[in-house]
């Protein structure tokens, strides 16, 4: 429905889209540890790593047991990692955000009263994320980007030599080629703007 005249993903029966926006491709055979995932066309990222892909086409995909996602993300307070255990104390609210191909809004809810409006867009040399109204959360998990800069408000953040170090206050974290995380120390944000290479364009010119 999503994708229509795209005869690969017709005949695909397992893949589905959650939410508009996360493309779930299920193992559905046992002992199985990789997943053959087929793309529809435009630029896709991996959730736990930030790789970035381009539709279309199929590609294999790592699939470890250990490995389970949702579409609402948290962080571990103390390491602010997905993967990592968190309970209702050492949980920080979290925004995932991938680089804009143009612009594109989401909606979303905190319950059946309130929502935001988040309008990613693309500008030079970068991506701005636009809360319709001021947000509290304190992270933003961006995958598919090495951010070489962040400023929340206008206001630039300090780029850290290690996660540890924005764990209690603001900045942001570049881990490996293809992910950056962001930790603001502010009561409220309206935008945010990152910018720098995606992953794959960061690793070549590293």
């Amino acid at each position: 429905v999503a994708f229509p005249g795209d005869a690969a993903l017709t005949a695909n029966e397992t893949q589905y889209l959650f939410c508009g926006d996360f493309l779930v491709a299920p193992v559905i055979t046992e002992n199985m540890y990789y997943q053959t995932v087929t793309l529809p066309s435009g630029n896709w990222y991996e959730l736990r790593t930030g790789k970035k892909y381009s539709g279309k086409g199929s590609v294999n995909v790592d699939a470890p047991l250990t490995w389970i996602t949702a579409a609402l993300i948290q962080l571990a307070s103390d390491s602010l990692k997905m993967s990592d255990s968190m309970g209702e104390d050492n949980a920080t609210p979290a925004l995932l955000v991938t680089p804009a191909d143009s612009s594109r809004s989401t909606t979303q809810w905190t319950d059946t009263n309130s929502s935001t409006v988040y309008e990613n867009r693309s500008i030079k040399g970068g991506f701005r994320i636009t809360a319709s109204k001021p947000d509290s959360r304190k992270a933003v998990l961006a995958n598919g980007v090495a951010a070489t800069r962040v400023l929340v408000d206008g206001k630039p953040l300090a780029k850290a030599a290690s996660r540890s170090e924005i764990l209690d206050g603001a900045g942001f974290y570049v881990d490996g080629a293809s992910q950056t995380i962001i930790h603001m120390d502010s009561e409220t944000w309206k935008t945010i703007e990152i910018y720098g290479g995606n992953g794959s364009d960061y690793s070549l010119k590293a």
